[in-house]
């Protein structure tokens, strides 16, 4: 982890956990992506010292106050990504809690990087539900109005990866963040609307009006879709199935028998039948019974990630899942009636992560073809580059039916 750099022999220090700097000749040196810097010029250098001495004197008031029954060292980094995003600590600490120790992005990340994009997040609502939504962050006590709370986790996947939406979690993190700050428990807001289409999703995760966000994740995640795509298409044009006879071919016959049901949740999500198969197959094993998500059982709350998602339904829980990757399937400009298996490849890849990219071509799409390699996560986070998978992947799966 950076916590100096030097740029031109000017030596700069960490100023927080953003992996944001202050040079000692008040330039400002933003850390994009590796070990790339970008120089951002302070023409005052006492506008420098004035941020600096702001986010000083924010962490030492709101520290005074800050209640959190939680480690020294968790105080002290919810603190300081408080005072960088100008976010009330108590916020923080009622989500983390009410989540049962963590923010959901990703459970993988430590605690710092996790309050880190909660922080981007929560900094992002507060400038749309004032500006879009003409609604006001603060009441009169400067304590975080419920209507925007609620419109915070309406809108943000600060619950997990899902499609957020979720009242679930509501109620209870404005109760304790009202603890928290020793207010009166506020009435519930009832009537701001509680779903939202892919299309707002998308916006809420991945658009920002605030210049600090302008490098945020799901834009350089999703920027080089361009690349992915091209990547399977050329991978494509060689690619031959060399083995898996058997369960492709079961599964070809099972994706016939159920293509109806295919295709009514494939026309609402506007994606191919087969991808939907495909991806069913990989997830699932084609029961009806499993999230299409991750392939957990249906009826109670998923555990892994996506976390936290309830449906009771197949093919409302399977439109959802594919919804969640609306943006992706825009950008690919993948649609029902597709047949460019390329693309459904990309998306298959993107929807199950994209892990792989730097070790070898992701088993997900390219197990039983020309194209496998060794190497594989075997579960969450543990890669064993000896492994293979023991089934075909989405380009052997499409392949049969498309």
């Amino acid at each position: 982890e950076i916590r100096s750099v030097s740029v031109n022999g000017i030596i700069g220090h960490r100023e927080g956990a953003l992996g944001n700097f202050y040079d000692t000749a008040g330039n400002y040196l933003k850390i994009l992506e590796g070990d790339q810097v970008k120089i951002e010029k302070v023409a005052d250098k006492n506008k420098a010292k004035a941020i600096r001495q702001k986010k000083i004197s924010l962490i030492e008031e709101w520290g005074k106050l800050f209640k959190w029954d939680a480690s020294t060292a968790n105080k002290r980094q919810t603190l300081e990504i408080a005072a960088s995003y100008e976010i009330q600590p108590d916020l923080f600490s009622a989500i983390y809690e009410t989540f049962n120790g963590q923010f959901g992005h990703d459970t993988g990340s430590n605690f710092q990087s996790q309050l880190a994009i909660a922080g981007k997040y929560l900094q992002t609502a507060k400038v749309k539900f004032e500006r879009q939504e003409g609604g006001k962050v603060l009441n009169e006590k400067g304590v975080y109005s419920p209507e925007f709370i609620t419109y915070l986790l309406l809108h943000y996947t600060l619950e997990g990866e899902a499609t957020p939406g979720n009242r679930a979690y509501i109620e209870p993190i404005i109760k304790k963040y009202y603890r928290y700050k020793g207010e009166k428990i506020p009435k519930i807001p009832k009537n701001q609307k509680t779903e939202i289409t892919p299309s707002e999703a998308d916006r809420a995760e991945f658009e920002t009006d605030s210049p600090l966000l302008s490098d945020s994740v799901a834009n350089r995640n999703t920027r080089n879709i361009g690349k992915i795509e091209e990547d399977h298409r050329h991978n494509y044009d060689s690619l031959k199935v060399t083995k898996f006879k058997k369960t492709l071919e079961s599964f070809k016959n099972k994706a016939f028998a159920h293509k109806s049901r295919y295709e009514t949740i494939a026309r609402e999500a506007d994606v191919p039948w087969q991808l939907i198969a495909a991806i069913h197959k990989l997830e699932g094993g084609m029961r009806f019974d499993t999230y299409l998500h991750n392939g957990q059982k249906l009826g109670k709350p998923t555990t892994m990630v996506p976390k936290r998602v309830l449906f009771h339904d197949f093919d409302r829980a399977a439109v959802h899942a594919i919804k969640s990757k609306d943006s992706i399937r825009r950008k690919l400009g993948l649609h029902y009636g597709s047949t460019d298996v390329p693309k459904m490849m990309a998306f298959a890849e993107m929807f199950n992560g994209l892990g792989y990219r730097g070790k070898n071509p992701s088993p997900y799409v390219y197990a039983g073809t020309s194209h496998e390699r060794p190497g594989r996560y075997v579960r969450d986070r543990v890669y064993n580059p000896n492994a293979r998978q023991a089934h075909p992947g989405a380009a052997a799966y499409l392949s049969t039916i498309v």
